[in-house]
């Protein structure tokens, strides 16, 4: 794939607490969240609106009332941690000894009594259409309770509809294809691109490579079913090294039909004792961000891969909120405590979501939710963004979920939030770029009714 990796990236930048400018190419552009508004012109143009923005003074204020609103929602799904085993040892794993604050790999297993009791007092509280995930160390190292409370879950609600969906490395499953096939289960496969960079990272106890093993038993798949991976399977790969990250994205571009879905992250660093992933060059991802934005300017379907990484961005600029200085800030990008992914814990404990790493328990499967707890959780967080947010120019765009802020050595603090914010800014920086290359090649505007449609 021959792209000018410069093509797009953003340069000259310059932050304010009302605004960012940056020139792309020939052109100079300039967000401020006064208005929400980006502008186009000159250099001296966008000098001069930058002046004229930063002397005004703004701090709204986070709220958390609208989002407590939602307590009496449904769950949308649950997460069973059916173990805390696996069967690999991946050197990136946050599970792998590597990171301060997080549970080691051992041996502890969800029991059948615990997955009882959830199912008895938390599924009722699920919508119609319940998702049940499974989680681990690896989820298939207890296959046995996986597939007890998929029939149980099958048998106490005929009514609700149910998918069942889990996160495997896909090595030790020859036994369990079957079931899996049977049951409909959707299944998320890490797997980091080809053979050459999957094998730096995703090793068993011996040091050897999972490629070919996951390949096996997809070609088992294909055997018995030919039609399960496309309808099925979706791939998971993460980069620890820039050098890595077109040659995934490559790969999956390569299999885009051969897949349901697919997604891309960067090695977690926060808490990492010693980090050596490599940082991603802007010209890295801004390559893949000009194919996306041609495909959508030319009318060409976008592989899946990319749809992934920027469909959201740019779908929160074309859908973002337009009223001039709003003193009151709502926690967008953030979810009730327990309502989207309910995390269930081998030990019956109830958490926001299982990135959250054993932090900000909400209850457990006997006694149910602590209703004072969840408030707290996001009465904390609206200080934390408050101390850190407003004054800050990405504060209308910017969509940090509660885990954004979690702390390697607590549970949620400003500490942590700015330490994702790095990262959070420079998404938005990439989403101003694209929206505005769009805004400039597509007079139209088509782009825009295919957002809103997202």
């Amino acid at each position: 794939m021959e792209l000018d990796s410069l093509h797009n990236v953003p340069k000259e930048l310059r932050e304010g607490k009302n605004a960012i400018s940056f020139s792309v190419g020939e052109s100079y552009f300039l967000y401020e969240r006064l208005s929400n508004t980006i502008h186009i012109g000159s250099s001296n143009e966008i000098s001069s609106v930058f002046k004229k923005v930063e002397s005004i003074g703004y701090s709204p204020i986070f709220e958390g009332d609208s989002l407590k609103k939602r307590k009496d929602k449904s769950i949308d799904g649950i997460i069973f941690n059916v173990t805390e085993s696996c069967n690999l040892s991946c050197k990136y794993c946050i599970y792998s000894g590597a990171y301060i604050g997080e549970r080691e790999n051992n041996n502890l297993n969800m029991s059948e009594e615990t997955a009882n009791t959830a199912i008895k007092n938390i599924l009722p509280n699920l919508r119609d259409k319940v998702f049940i995930s499974f989680y681990g160390g690896e989820p298939t190292n207890n296959f046995g309770l996986m597939k007890k409370i998929m029939n149980s879950v099958r048998s106490k609600n005929p009514k609700k509809q149910k998918v069942f969906t889990f996160s495997t490395n896909f090595v030790d499953v020859e036994n369990y294809l079957d079931d899996l096939i049977r049951d409909d289960v959707y299944i998320t496969i890490s797997l980091d691109g080809p053979k050459e960079v999957h094998d730096k990272n995703r090793l068993d106890s011996m040091g050897y490579g999972s490629f070919y093993r996951i390949m096996h038993n997809l070609d088992l798949i294909k055997m018995k079913d030919s039609s399960f991976q496309r309808e099925h399977i979706s791939l998971s790969g993460t980069y620890g090294d820039s050098e890595d990250f077109a040659k995934i994205m490559n790969y999956f571009i390569d299999h885009d039909q051969d897949f349901l879905n697919f997604r891309l992250g960067v090695v977690y660093t926060k808490g990492l004792k010693n980090s050596e992933s490599g940082l991603l060059k802007p010209g890295e991802i801004f390559q893949f961000a000009k194919l996306y934005s041609e495909n959508l300017i030319n009318g060409n379907a976008n592989p899946k891969i990319l749809k992934n990484l920027f469909d959201l961005k740019i779908k929160s600029l074309v859908q973002r909120d337009f009223r001039q200085t709003p003193e009151k800030l709502q926690l967008n990008g953030s979810c009730y405590p327990g309502k989207r992914k309910l995390f269930i814990d081998t030990s019956g404990g109830l958490y926001p979501c299982e990135k959250i790493g054993g932090r900000l328990p909400i209850g457990n499967v006997h006694e149910g939710f602590n209703e004072g707890g969840i408030e707290k959780i996001i009465n904390d967080f609206v200080d934390i963004r408050n101390e850190t947010c407003n004054t800050c120019w990405a504060a209308r765009l910017c969509q940090p979920c509660i885990v954004s802020a979690k702390d390697s050595v607590g549970d949620i603090s400003k500490k942590g939030l700015k330490e994702s914010c790095k990262s959070l800014k420079s998404n938005i920086v990439l989403a101003l770029s694209i929206y505005n290359g769009l805004i400039k090649s597509d007079s139209d505007r088509q782009y825009l009714n295919y957002y809103n449609t997202l």
